[in-house]
């Protein structure tokens, strides 16, 4: 009868969890070189979102160290939790800061779902004075 149990939590915890969507997830954008672009998610309300949940970033799907050192100051995120909106800000941009940005929803029941990713693209002086 254990083993009953376990098949049908393990069968059915998908099921229960399918639920997480972000309504709106982050959209490309291109940024000129010292900007100071941001990113947002808006997660969508779903009974599984009674519980409390935790909204963290990814780049180039790594998630970002917010700890103010190495330069990491230049990142800021915010969670609305009334609203459902978490925000990246990034400031004073840099090359390196181009590539795959996604928001990762987890749960307190442990379950999580990631973002489709948006593209960072550094403008180059050509994009930003056109001839």
């Amino acid at each position: 009868m254990r083993y009953i149990s376990i098949l049908i939590i393990t069968l059915l915890l998908p099921l229960l969890c399918h639920n997480l969507q972000f309504s709106v997830p982050p959209t490309d954008l291109t940024a000129r070189l010292g900007s100071a672009p941001s990113f947002s998610c808006l997660i969508k309300q779903t009974p599984d979102l009674t519980q409390p949940f935790t909204v963290e970033w990814l780049f180039n799907g790594n998630v970002l160290d917010l700890v103010p050192h190495s330069g990491a100051a230049r990142r800021v995120s915010s969670l609305d939790t009334s609203s459902r909106k978490s925000t990246l800000s990034l400031t004073d941009v840099i090359w390196s800061d181009s590539g795959l940005y996604s928001c990762q929803l987890s749960v307190a029941n442990g379950t999580s779902l990631t973002s489709d990713s948006a593209r960072l693209e550094i403008a180059t002086l050509a994009d930003t004075f056109p001839t």
